[in-house]
């Protein structure tokens, strides 16, 4: 439903609206609904327009007002919600393997002594997990780009 948030000193916090028919409502918002919405962030004026539901209550006056808020998840409030890093996918061509070319997505990348080419991801103590080794003389490296990817 929607309704008019309305506030003066002796009532505190309601709501007026119409029903769909010529007859003219007003109710008043349950004690502390305002406070816990500006809690979070949402701070609601006064002859402003609201959405809002009825809940029926035991004690007088009956029936409370309980504005609400819709929100909609923005891409940018998405990417705060989520934990997201930067990390590479590198494309490499392989000649000997069971395919000729293979993607990974990976922290880094580095070589040893052994002739061999690793991939790798940090763990949170920023240790690494080893996520593949091919051998230099078989392995062309080629695209790195930088992905972000969920954590």
């Amino acid at each position: 439903m929607k309704g008019t948030l309305h506030h003066n000193n002796n009532r505190g916090w309601y709501i007026s609206y119409n029903e769909g028919t010529n007859n003219h409502y007003l109710v008043d918002v349950r004690p502390g609904r305002i406070d816990d919405l500006n809690h979070v962030g949402t701070f609601l004026k006064p002859d402003t327009e609201v959405d809002f539901i009825l809940e029926d209550v035991y004690e007088f006056p009956y029936r409370y007002a309980v504005p609400y808020i819709e929100t909609k998840e923005t891409p940018e409030l998405e990417k705060i919600l989520k934990k997201r890093k930067e990390q590479l996918k590198i494309t490499l061509w392989l000649t000997g393997f069971y395919s000729d070319e293979v993607e990974i997505i990976c922290d880094g990348y580095d070589t040893n002594s052994n002739g061999y080419w690793y991939f790798y991801t940090q763990d949170s103590n920023r240790g690494r997990e080893y996520l593949g080794a091919y051998p230099i003389g078989r392995t062309a490296i080629h695209k790195i780009e930088k992905v972000e990817t969920e954590i």
